[in-house]
C-alpha cells in the first residue's frame, strides 16, 4: 500500500467491503462536502460515523433526522470508573484506592464535563507519570510487594491535577490529543457573537457539580438584560445542544448544570474577558478583585476586612452559597448598580438583614431568599425596588406579602409557598454544611450544594443527596372508598396524601393583605404566580381580580373552597394567555359533591398543563376538548363525566386521554348510552387499534344511575385496563341494565352502592358471574336516598 493515494485506497475500502470509516471532530459543513465529494461520489458498502460538537454540524451530515445521536456526558459513577481504570493498568491493577484518591479523582471528574476524551487523557498522564517517578520503563507483572510511596505519588500527582486543571491541559504535551477539542472551544468564542458571550461567562457564578435551577437561571439571564421573555428559552435550548449546558435525568428536568470542563476553561481565561469573581478559601488583601459579578463560595472564610475594602459601587450582582454574615448587604458596601441578589439556600439570613433592601438596592431587578427559613416576612422597603421583575421566596416562612408589594408594577414571577420543601442544613464542628435534603421546586427542581475542594483547602465539603421521593406514590393506589365509624359509606376519591394533610392540617403559598387585596390589578406584568393562598377572608375578592391579570401564564393556587369555587371560575375564565394552572382544593367534607370544571365558561384555551389536587372534581368531554393545546393532565381525584350519546361520541376528541384515571357514565335521563362503539370514529379519528390506545390509565369505572332506568352497553373499544366498576343508585326506583362487562378483560372488582333494588344486584351479580376473570362482587347496605348523595 505503500505510495498509494490514501483517499483513493479509503474510497475503494468502503466501495468494496463492510466497514466504518469514524470522522472525528469534524468542525464545519465545508469540511463535510470535501469529504463528502471524495468519498460518496459513488455508492458505497461501508458506514461513515461522524464526530462533532455542534447539531447543525450533525444534521447537516446525516439522511435524516434519525441517524443523528446527542451523546451525552458520562454520568459521575461511570466517569470515576473509567478514570481509575485508566491509570491503574498492568500492575497498578493490584493497587487498592484509597478513600483520599476516590475523593480527589470525584473533584477532578467534576471538571471533565463528562468528557470521555478527556477523562482518558489525565488516566494516561497519571500513569505515566507515575510509572515515570518510579523509574518504571515497563510493567513488571510479578511484583509481589508495591513499589515504596506509591500511594503518596498518586495523590500528588491527583491534587497537582486539580490545582493545576486547565493550565496542565492546556500546556502538558501528554495532552496533545485535546488539541481539537481546545480548537473547537477557541473557534467557537471567536465566532460567538457578543451578545452571548456574557451568558456564557456568567454560568461561572455556580459552583463546579452545582444543580442549577433552570427557571433560577432563566430569570437571572432577563434581570441582567442578557436575554429577553421570548428568547431565554431558545438561548437556553442552544446551550444545551452544544453541552455548554448539561440537563439531569428526564424524572428532573427542571435541574441542570453548567458542564464542568467549559466552567473551567472560562475561569481560566484573563479578567478581561471574564466577568465573575469568586471570592473562594482564604483570599488575600492584594488579590484581584474586579468583575460586575460577585460569587461567594461556601469555602470562603467569610473575612470582612477583605470584603469592605473591594470595590463595589458597580456590581451587578450578589450571589451567597453556604453561610450568610450581616455585612454583605450593609449600607457600607454601596450596591446602587445591583440587579440581581441571589441568596438561595444561603443559611442564618434573617428579616433585620433586609430591613433596608429598598434603600440600598434601589436598581434591584431579581430577589430570591429561595430556601431562607429564617425568613418571616418581607420590609415595607420593598415597595422601594420599582425595577423589581422576579421574587423568589418559596421555602421561607413568610405567609402574608406586604402591601407595599402593590407598588412593584414591574413584577412578572412571584413564587412562594412550602410544600416540597427540605428540612434545614446541619453543620459539622466548623459550622460547614456537610449534607442538605434540597428543596424540591414548583417547576421541578431541586438544589444542592457543590463537590468541595480537597482537603488541603480551606473550608469543608458538601454532599449531594437526591430529592425527596413524592409522597405521591402511595396516592396512586386506587382507593376509591371509606368506611365511616358508624356505619354509613362515604364515597371518597380523596388521595391518602391529600388525607395526611387534613390530620396535619398543612397549608401553602402566601396571602395578599386584605388592605390590599383591591390593588392586585396594578401588578399587570405578572405573568408567573403561585403558590397564592386564597383561603383567608379576602381569598374570594382576590380570586375575582385575577380577572384582571390579563398577562398571566402560569397560576398556582391554594385554598380553593365551596365558598369561592365560582368567583375562582369567573377569575380564571376567558385569560387570553394562561399555560399552567395548578389549583389545590381544601374542601375536604363533601367530596361525594363534586367540583365541575365545565363551570368555567371559557375554558383558557391556551391552557398547556391542568392539576388538580385535594377533592374530587370532573370535567365533560365538550368542555376539556376546548383545550387544543393541552399536553398534561394530572390529579387524582380528577374523572370525565359522560352523561349523553353526544359526551361518549366526543371522548375521540379529549386530549391527554393517558392522563384520566377515572370515567363516570352519569345519567340524567332514561335511555340507553352505548360505551365504545364503531360510531365514535370518523375519518379523522379512526378506530383506536389503529391509531392509539385510549384511556389507558383509566382504572375505574363509575356508572350513577341517579333515579333513571338506564341501560349502559359496552362495546368492542371500552377502556380495556379497567380494574374497578362501581354501581351507585339513589333510589330503589332506578334501574340498570349492564351488557358487554365482557369487554373489560382486566376487571377486578365490581362494587354496588347506594340504594338500589333487588332486581338491580341480581342483575349485575349475574353479569359479574359470567365474566371470565370472576371478578369480586361486593353489596353495600341499602342506604336512604336523603343520606346518600350521588356517586360523581
Amino acid at each position: 500500500m505503500e505510495g498509494q493515494d490514501p483517499i483513493q485506497l479509503c474510497r475503494e475500502f468502503l466501495q468494496q467491503g463492510k466497514c466504518v470509516a469514524v470522522i472525528d471532530g469534524l468542525c464545519s459543513t465545508n469540511d463535510w462536502d470535501l469529504i463528502k465529494d471524495a468519498f460518496l461520489a459513488k455508492p458505497i458498502k461501508g458506514h461513515i460515523l461522524v464526530i462533532t460538537n455542534e447539531e447543525s454540524i450533525a444534521m447537516y451530515c446525516a439522511y435524516s433526522k434519525n441517524d443523528v445521536i446527542n451523546i451525552q456526558g458520562l454520568e459521575d459513577e461511570a466517569a470515576l470508573k473509567l478514570l481509575t481504570k485508566t491509570w491503574r493498568q498492568g500492575v497498578f491493577t493490584r493497587v487498592v484506592t484509597t478513600s483520599n484518591e476516590v475523593h480527589l479523582s470525584r473533584l477532578i471528574i467534576a471538571k471533565c464535563g463528562g468528557l470521555p476524551k478527556v477523562i482518558t487523557a489525565i488516566g494516561k498522564y497519571i500513569l505515566h507519570e507515575t510509572r515515570r517517578r518510579h523509574s518504571i520503563s515497563h510493567v513488571r507483572k510479578h511484583w509481589i510487594l508495591l513499589p515504596p510511596g506509591l500511594h503518596e505519588i498518586i495523590k500528588g500527582l491527583l491534587e497537582h491535577t486539580y490545582d493545576e486543571f486547565m493550565s496542565l491541559l492546556e500546556t502538558n504535551p501528554m495532552f496533545h490529543s485535546l488539541r481539537g477539542l481546545f480548537y473547537w472551544i477557541q473557534s467557537y468564542f471567536h465566532d460567538c457573537p457578543d451578545s452571548l458571550k456574557p451568558c456564557i461567562f456568567y454560568l461561572s457564578i455556580f459552583p463546579s457539580s452545582h444543580d442549577i435551577r433552570r427557571k433560577r437561571l432563566l430569570r437571572r439571564w432577563i434581570a441582567e438584560g442578557y436575554s429577553t421573555e421570548e428568547n431565554v428559552e431558545k438561548l437556553f435550548a442552544d446551550f444545551v445542544k452544544l453541552s455548554i449546558i448539561q440537563q439531569q435525568s428526564p424524572s428532573r428536568r427542571g435541574v441542570c448544570q453548567f458542564n464542568g470542563f467549559f466552567r473551567e476553561y472560562i475561569i481560566s481565561r484573563p479578567m478581561q474577558d471574564n466577568l465573575v469573581f469568586e471570592l473562594d478559601g482564604h483570599c488575600s488583601l492584594d488579590s484581584q478583585r474586579a468583575g460586575k459579578h460577585l460569587t461567594i463560595s461556601i469555602n470562603w472564610d467569610r473575612a470582612k476586612i477583605l470584603f469592605e475594602s473591594m470595590e463595589l459601587s458597580r456590581l451587578r450582582s450578589l450571589t451567597v452559597f453556604g453561610e450568610w454574615r450581616s455585612f454583605f448587604i450593609s449600607a457600607d458596601a454601596k450596591m446602587k448598580m445591583l440587579r440581581v441578589l441571589d441568596l438561595e439556600d444561603t443559611s442564618g439570613v434573617t428579616d433585620d438583614d433586609l430591613k433596608h433592601i429598598g434603600k440600598l438596592m434601589p436598581q434591584l431587578k431579581f430577589l430570591s431568599l429561595r430556601g431562607c427559613k429564617d425568613i418571616t416576612c418581607l420590609p415595607s422597603s420593598l415597595g422601594c425596588l420599582r425595577q423589581l421583575q422576579t421574587l423568589d421566596i418559596k421555602c421561607t416562612s413568610i405567609v402574608t406579602l406586604p402591601p407595599a408589594i402593590m407598588k412593584l408594577e414591574k413584577l412578572q414571577y412571584v413564587r412562594a409557598g412550602t410544600r416540597g420543601c427540605g428540612s434545614a442544613t446541619p453543620k459539622d464542628n466548623n459550622g460547614a454544611a456537610v449534607a442538605k435534603t434540597p428543596p424540591t421546586g414548583g417547576d421541578g427542581a431541586s438544589t444542592s450544594q457543590a463537590l468541595a475542594p480537597p482537603p488541603t483547602s480551606a473550608g469543608g465539603k458538601s454532599t449531594r443527596q437526591s430529592p425527596p421521593a413524592a409522597a405521591a406514590d402511595d396516592a396512586r393506589t386506587l382507593s376509591p372508598w371509606r368506611i365511616r365509624p358508624h356505619g354509613g359509606l362515604a364515597f371518597s376519591w380523596v388521595s391518602r396524601f391529600c388525607r395526611n394533610e387534613i390530620v396535619s392540617g398543612a397549608h401553602d403559598g402566601v396571602q395578599f393583605p386584605a388592605a390590599a387585596t383591591g390593588g392586585i390589578r396594578r401588578l399587570k406584568a405578572l405573568h408567573t404566580l403561585g403558590v397564592l393562598n386564597v383561603q383567608g377572608a379576602s381569598g374570594k375578592v382576590v380570586i375575582r381580580e385575577l380577572k384582571k391579570l390579563e398577562q398571566l401564564r402560569r397560576l398556582k393556587l391554594f385554598g380553593i373552597n365551596r365558598t369561592n369555587w365560582l368567583d375562582f371560575c369567573f377569575g380564571i375564565s376567558g385569560h387570553c394567555y394562561l399555560e399552567s394552572l395548578s389549583v389545590r382544593l381544601v374542601d375536604y367534607k363533601q367530596q361525594d359533591h363534586p367540583f365541575v370544571l365545565d363551570d368555567i365558561s371559557k375554558p383558557p384555551k391556551t391552557l398547556k398543563c391542568l392539576k388538580l389536587y385535594g377533592g374530587s372534581v370532573q370535567v365533560s368531554p365538550v368542555w376539556i376538548k376546548q383545550l387544543d393545546g393541552l399536553t398534561k393532565v394530572d390529579g387524582e381525584d380528577l374523572q370525565l363525566t359522560v352523561s349523553t350519546q353526544l359526551d361518549i361520541n366526543n371522548l375521540v376528541k379529549v386530549p391527554c386521554q393517558n392522563m384520566f384515571r377515572r370515567i363516570c357514565i352519569k345519567a340524567i335521563q332514561d335511555g340507553e348510552l352505548r360505551y365504545g362503539g364503531y360510531e365514535m370514529f370518523d375519518s379523522e379519528h379512526p378506530p383506536w387499534p389503529l391509531h392509539s390506545e385510549p384511556f389507558s390509565a383509566a382504572k375505574v369505572l363509575k356508572i350513577d344511575c341517579g333515579s333513571y332506568k338506564l341501560q349502559v352497553v359496552l362495546e368492542k373499544f371500552a377502556p380495556k385496563y379497567i380494574e374497578v366498576m362501581v354501581v351507585h343508585c339513589s333510589t330503589t326506583n332506578a334501574s340498570l341494565e349492564l351488557s358487554g362487562l365482557s369487554n373489560l378483560g382486566e376487571l377486578k372488582k365490581v362494587w354496588l352502592k347506594g340504594t338500589y333494588s333487588d332486581a338491580v344486584k341480581q342483575h349485575l351479580k349475574n353479569q359479574v358471574a359470567m365474566h371470565e376473570e370472576k371478578p369480586i362482587f361486593k353489596v353495600y347496605n341499602q342506604q336512604s336516598s336523603a343520606t346518600r348523595p350521588s356517586a360523581c
